[in-house]
């Protein structure tokens, strides 16, 4: 989110429904494995359904600690055991037990039956502790196809806060306020970002945290990560574009940036991000790596490596920005640049905010720039930008340098337009 010119366990929708299935397996089965036991003569004092329920249950609580964190999942849990329950007990006209010997029983038959109940029980536990990537969103593995564990990590979040975001563009209960900067934020700002703090801390505790909304003592702007590189920073603007995404505009998205110390260097700068805006059905992700990548599902549901375009000229470009009036309110300097940078290019379009950035990565536009910005609207940027090609400064044309570096943006598709703009910016 911008300033105002001077004067924001795992989840994803396969995971989720991978929990239920699981959960309605393991009913259905130990459900017929019952009647089974029931019609081969099994009886004890025990009321079998009474088992079938407790096991699915701390089966399904499991899952829920693991995958959801949400009460609707649980009570479905409920549900489908009493359900299953009923259902075997009506087939059998007989309410379930399990135990006793009685002639004719099966030696084997016992055996079964206890270890249908303990498989309720394991099974889906062992599940949890598969490797992550096994059950993670769908599309982090099988659309990604990266060895990436960070990038991975940053896909599974954003399919959960896409799901925040959508569900919160049907609510008029957003929960608007005014802070001290006077930009708006909302009750979903919070909630995506403390979602997105939870989940860094339970995978990463050592890393620190830095986002826009809440700030803690290790969030400093200007704290150094450890010179041993042991240390990292993730950076997170839950909503970038807040006032668009209370006027119900679809240019919002959700940013993350992981910030690494370069040990050869000593510059701090982030490497890897992800920006996913659900309401364009788009999402765009980078590391050195992997290079920048975009998935549009609108169009496709597999992503494609970007890059930018290969305009040579900044009268045959394309320039985006957020608006005038930042320039307009701006540092002389930098209003007669855009001024003149205004006037030279092909075309001048207002995009705005993450938007003109990912444009560019992908090759629709040329030029993007913006003259007052803050370190988390910046660092999810740099990695796509740069992985796709484009060339990213600010608008006295300084290049990354650490935490405090850049407080702008002048970013050019490639080399030689960024050349012309360095020439703009000294004649200006």
């Amino acid at each position: 989110m911008r300033k105002s010119p001077p004067s924001s366990q795992r989840n994803g929708s396969f995971s989720f429904f991978l929990g239920i299935l699981i959960t309605v397996l393991s009913a259905v089965v130990v459900g017929v494995a019952s009647v089974f036991l029931h019609r081969i003569g099994i009886n004890s004092v025990v009321p079998y359904g009474f088992i079938i329920a407790v096991a699915l249950l701390f089966s399904a609580g499991v899952q829920i600690r693991y995958y959801f964190n949400e009460l609707s999942v649980y009570i479905f849990a409920i549900i489908c055991s009493l359900t299953v329950y009923y259902l075997a007990t009506l087939t059998t006209g007989d309410i379930l037990v399990l135990g006793g010997k009685i002639p004719g029983e099966k030696p084997w038959a016992g055996y079964l039956g206890w270890g249908i109940i303990i498989g309720a029980f394991v099974l889906p536990f062992l599940a949890t502790l598969l490797p992550e990537r096994w059950l993670s969103a769908k599309n982090s593995t099988k659309l990604l196809n990266s060895n990436d564990s960070e990038i991975n990590f940053l896909y599974d979040i954003v399919e959960h806060t896409d799901l925040m975001l959508k569900k919160a563009l049907m609510s008029n209960e957003l929960a608007v306020e005014i802070k001290d900067d006077q930009t708006p934020v909302t009750r979903y700002d919070k909630e995506v970002e403390k979602y997105i703090r939870s989940r860094i801390k339970q995978k990463f505790p050592d890393d620190l945290i830095l986002g826009e909304e809440f700030t803690s003592a290790d969030d400093d702007l200007g704290k150094k990560l450890d010179k041993e590189g042991k240390r990292r920073r993730w950076i997170i603007d839950p909503i970038d574009g807040t006032k668009n995404f209370v006027r119900k505009v679809p240019v919002f998205a959700t940013l993350i940036a992981l910030e690494e110390l370069d040990t050869a260097t000593g510059i701090q700068k982030p490497v890897k991000s992800i920006i996913s805006a659900p309401a364009l059905s788009a999402r765009w992700w980078a590391s050195k790596e992997m290079g920048a990548w975009k998935l549009n599902r609108a169009i496709s549901k597999e992503p494609v490596r970007i890059s930018t375009s290969n305009t040579q000229n900044v009268e045959n470009a394309f320039l985006s920005i957020s608006s005038a009036g930042g320039w307009i309110n701006s540092v002389p300097k930098y209003t007669k640049f855009f001024e003149e940078l205004s006037k030279k290019s092909a075309r001048t379009r207002g995009f705005g905010d993450f938007y003109s950035y990912m444009l560019l990565a992908q090759g629709s536009v040329d030029i993007a720039t913006e003259p007052d910005l803050e370190l988390y609207d910046i660092a999810a940027l740099i990695p796509i930008v740069e992985n796709a090609g484009g060339v990213f400064r600010d608008v006295e044309g300084n290049s990354w340098i650490d935490a405090s570096g850049i407080k702008s943006a002048r970013v050019s598709a490639n080399s030689k337009l960024d050349k012309q703009l360095g020439e703009f910016y000294e004649y200006a």
